[in-house]
């Protein structure tokens, strides 16, 4: 994949967990990493993404704008 893609769909009333819910689309898994799309369900909001980092960093910040304090997850990197 070489253009990163971001969108919108029609946005879908929330309910129950759709907050944190999402649709992940795996087009290509090259050098032992993932690529593909991730749509969140509530909002219908959507990216491309270029590795599992990527996929995981867009999920903890879509489930933080929609307000769900993610105090328990820590994103580390290497110091």
């Amino acid at each position: 994949m070489n253009k990163e893609h971001t969108g919108s769909r029609q946005k879908k009333p929330l309910i129950g967990t759709q907050e944190a819910s999402f649709i992940l689309r795996v087009s290509a898994m090259e050098d032992y990493d993932l690529q593909g799309r991730i749509e969140h369900v509530g909002s219908g909001d959507f990216q491309t993404f270029k590795s599992y980092g990527d996929m995981v960093r867009l999920m903890h910040n879509k489930v933080e704008e929609v307000g769900i304090p993610q105090s328990g997850s820590i994103l580390r990197k290497w110091s």
